[in-house]
Formats: structure tokens, C-alpha cells, sequence
């Protein structure tokens, strides 16, 4: 009964840069480490049934990390890779 969308959008969480940021303040996060979905569902700022996560630019990130990331806006992709770091859309 009712529309069900073919997309399932309850399976993605959104992450901003100033939550990544927060993690490496916090040394739960390192530059050396790549940051996936199974890394944020471990430390609990993505849910346990999020299958991906959206990578947005609110904010702002100091440290260069390795994200694979199953979507990521232009500019939270230009300001990653302005510190040094890197995306891979999974």
C-alpha cells in the first residue's frame, strides 16, 4: 500500500568535515588511517545500518585523510584535497 522509492535513502548518513574534524582533535581518528564506512560505524557517528555515507562540506578539516566515501559534494572534496588528503567514491 502507498509508494515505496526504488532508492532506499534511509541507508545513507550524512558526515560533514567538522565531524572528521572533531574525531582527529579527539586522536580517534590519524591521517594514517583510511577513513571508510566501517571506520565511522565503529566509532559511532554513522549508523549501524547505513550501508554508505554522504561526505559534505560543512565545516572545515586541518588534517589530510584517505576517505572512501559512497558519495562527496565538489567542496567538501575540494577542501580535502586542499589539505592534502584524498576521496574514493565507492
Amino acid at each position: 500500500r502507498g509508494f515505496v522509492s526504488p532508492s532506499d535513502k534511509s541507508s545513507v548518513s550524512r558526515v560533514n568535515l567538522c565531524d572528521l574534524q572533531r574525531l582527529c582533535d579527539a586522536k580517534i581518528l590519524s591521517a594514517d588511517q583510511e577513513v571508510n564506512i566501517d571506520t565511522l560505524k565503529s566509532v559511532g557517528i554513522v549508523r549501524k545500518t547505513a550501508s554508505k555515507f554522504r561526505l559534505l562540506a560543512k565545516g572545515e578539516l586541518k588534517v589530510a585523510l584517505k576517505i572512501s566515501a559512497g558519495y562527496a559534494s565538489d567542496t567538501a572534496t575540494r577542501g580535502i584535497e586542499g589539505v592534502g588528503g584524498q576521496v574514493t567514491i565507492v
